[in-house]
């Protein structure tokens, strides 16, 4: 993947406290106009969780490092159904999260972020037991079905179509965490450490990128009513 524009800041080195530092001029003079609590509110979850991680130090276990990133990325992106009262469907509200983030990215920072990583990319979209046809049909054809997917990846590169990219590797990682979350894998297991360490730091490469680009230009767009407001009402969780 190649870009003419100049390459945007690099913010992987960037610790929670230093993406904090970031957010809090914007943050605070958000708070003085009693705007966006939304989004203050959504941040101060996200980070909170990716903290979380960073106390356990560098050699958290993968499967620790991806649920805890998933989180956090979920504080991001989850929305409220105030007909129903409760919250949206997970799959459709991610799906919208990541083309508001594409949209809302002027500084090129998602097609940076995995033309850097672009190998770590096609080893996950190309992971067969990350594929529904692995276990609905049979191994082999999740296999042919991930071999073509990444095939097609660099394809999708050449053409410029970073969403599709983007939506392909998230729903790899989004299979593995519904796989640990719901008791579908063992904890540590070997036969997926492969998998697991894979979509953790790919997952910790593209949750920063959507971080930045939220501080940067997320303030004044709309991203879904938040769910699970912080109560009694008026209570301030920033």
């Amino acid at each position: 993947m190649s870009r003419d524009a100049p390459l945007p800041d690099n913010v992987e080195h960037l610790s929670v406290r230093d993406l904090r530092r970031r957010w809090k001029p914007i943050k605070e003079k958000l708070r003085a106009e009693a705007a966006e609590e939304s989004l203050r509110i959504r941040l101060h979850r996200c980070f909170s969780w990716m903290a979380r991680l960073e106390s356990l130090g560098d050699e958290a276990p993968a499967d620790d490092r991806l649920l805890f990133r998933w989180i956090a990325l979920n504080s991001l992106y989850a929305t409220w159904d105030e007909d129903l009262r409760r919250p949206r469907g997970d799959r459709e509200d991610l799906r919208a999260f990541l083309s508001r983030i594409e949209i809302h990215d002027h500084d090129g920072r998602i097609p940076t972020v995995l033309g850097r990583h672009w190998g770590l990319v096609v080893r996950t979209i190309e992971d067969p037991a990350l594929t529904r046809l692995f276990w609905e049909a049979s191994p082999d054809e999740g296999i042919r079905e991930a071999l073509g997917q990444g095939q097609r990846a660099a394809l999708w590169g050449e053409q410029g179509r970073v969403g599709r990219i983007l939506g392909e590797v998230v729903d790899r990682i989004y299979f593995l965490r519904c796989q640990l979350a719901h008791g579908a894998a063992t904890a540590g297991g070997a036969r997926n450490r492969r998998s697991v360490d894979r979509a953790a730091a790919l997952l910790g490469h593209l949750l920063r990128e959507f971080v930045v680009v939220l501080i940067d230009h997320g303030p004044g767009r709309n991203w879904g009513t938040l769910p699970y407001p912080p109560t009694p009402p008026g209570l301030d969780d920033t």
